[in-house]
C-alpha cells in the first residue's frame, strides 16, 4: 500500500500549485528528500512544473519512468486539499517547508525538521 502525498507550492498571493506523490510520502522519506534536494524556490518550481509523480528517488531526481504526465493543480487556497480525498501527507513550499498529517492527531501544519536516522 502506498503513501500518498500532495507537494504544494505558493505561487502567489493567492495561488497554489501541486503535484500527486504516489509512494512514501511519509515525513522520513519524502519529507527528508524535499528538505535535503527541493531548498529553494527554483528546484521546488522546476519539481512542481514537470506535473504528479510515482516516486522521488533518495538523490532528489525524478525518473522518467516515475512521471504521470498530468500537469499541477492551481488553487487559490492550500487549504481546498485538507480533505485529503486519498491523501496522507500534505507538504507545503512556502519559503520554507511545512507538512500535515492528514490521519493524525491536530491538523496543523508543522514546519519540517530533518530526520537524522530516516534512510534519505
Amino acid at each position: 500500500m502506498a503513501t500518498r502525498a500532495e507537494i504544494i507550492m505558493r505561487t502567489g498571493e493567492k495561488e497554489y500549485k501541486s503535484i500527486y506523490n504516489h509512494s512514501d510520502g511519509y515525513p522520513s522519506y519524502l519529507g527528508n528528500v524535499l528538505l535535503k534536494h527541493y531548498k529553494d524556490e527554483e528546484k521546488v518550481k522546476s519539481l512542481i512544473d514537470n506535473g504528479s509523480i510515482s516516486f522521488i528517488q533518495k538523490d532528489g531526481t525524478v525518473l522518467e519512468s516515475d512521471l504521470y504526465h498530468e500537469p499541477a493543480v492551481v488553487s487559490s487556497s492550500p487549504g481546498d486539499w485538507l480533505d485529503g480525498g486519498d491523501r496522507d501527507y500534505l507538504y507545503l513550499y512556502d519559503k520554507v517547508w511545512k507538512f500535515k498529517w492528514l490521519s493524525g492527531e491536530g491538523k496543523d501544519w508543522t514546519e519540517l525538521t530533518f530526520t537524522p536516522d530516516a534512510a534519505v
